[in-house]
């Protein structure tokens, strides 16, 4: 039962995710007349393109921030690698309009829960208009 709790938990945020990207993919910079009324407008969002665990979601998101890594006993000979592309959305970063910045990174880290190797490469640095 916890399983499947846990999976529909996850299939909410995977779907709210995909939307809040498919929103964000289809702002213009000329049209966008967003204005950032909510409290911490100047805030982070970080989104996964791909379906993975909180746990390593979590050591991925230290890893774009530059903190270290431990390596699980399971990975002396090896990891189990997978990869995924994260997309982080920097609200009002830069003083002028467009205020945003989304850096999209692919990301390939051990599947192990005993390890947090990952690593990351920044494969797009975009202005978006998202913020007034």
């Amino acid at each position: 039962m916890k399983i499947k709790n846990v999976t529909k938990k996850l299939s909410v945020l995977v779907s709210a995710c995909v939307l809040t990207v498919s929103v964000g993919f289809n702002t213009n910079a000329e049209t966008a007349e967003h204005e950032c009324t909510f409290k911490g407008c100047n805030h982070t969002e970080i989104v996964f393109l791909d379906d993975v665990d909180k746990e390593k979601s979590q050591l991925i998101i230290d890893s774009i921030h530059g903190e270290g890594e431990t390596r699980g006993i399971f990975c002396l000979f090896g990891h189990d690698l997978a990869k995924t592309s994260v997309q982080e959305t920097i609200h009002r970063y830069y003083a002028q309009s467009p205020r945003c910045k989304r850096d999209t990174y692919d990301v390939t880290y051990c599947k192990r829960s005993s390890c947090s190797y990952s690593s990351t490469e920044l494969v797009s640095s975009i202005r978006i208009a998202c913020c007034s």
